[in-house]
């Protein structure tokens, strides 16, 4: 199993404020790769967290806060999912499905990174037996086929 951890989920595991939710998902991502589970920070999950970390050291007037020390180093202990041609070429295919299946998920003049999250599981496809997608958004699970399955971090064993 390989386990793709989405913005929502990405931000409580290196959020520094240690409310109980927060220590829980980091306790949880680490007990995944002390197990030997792989887990991957997907490109476009980092750029979706980064950004707003980056955005708000700035305002600060700080070139970088322990936020961006944590995922920096999350992404080194677990691994980042690089995006790619394909995946991008897939993501374009997944968001034109969204649109025409009458149940669009976005706003049609968003990026909409949900279909490039979904994109980059599937390209995984064939290489895993299981793909999970750890998130807490339920549009996530449009994307759900046999083997790529978004489910809230909680459930995932």
């Amino acid at each position: 199993m390989i386990v793709l951890l989405d913005s929502d989920v990405l931000g409580m595991a290196t959020n520094p404020k240690a409310t109980p939710e927060n220590v829980a998902c980091a306790n949880w991502v680490k007990q995944l790769i002390i197990r030997g589970d792989e887990v991957r920070v997907p490109d476009i999950t980092d750029y979706e967290l980064r950004r707003i970390l980056v955005w708000n050291a700035k305002r600060s007037g700080v070139t970088t806060t322990k936020g961006i020390r944590r995922l920096d180093e999350l992404r080194r202990e677990a691994g980042h999912l690089p995006l790619d041609t394909d995946t991008m070429l897939l993501a374009s295919d997944l968001w034109a499905q969204t649109m025409f299946s009458g149940r669009p998920l976005a706003d049609p003049k968003t990026l909409n990174a949900d279909v490039i999250l979904a994109a980059q599981a599937y390209m995984l496809r064939g290489t895993y037996p299981e793909i999970v997608i750890a998130s807490g958004d339920p549009d996530l699970t449009f994307f759900d086929t046999a083997d790529v399955k978004a489910m809230p971090w909680r459930s995932i064993p």
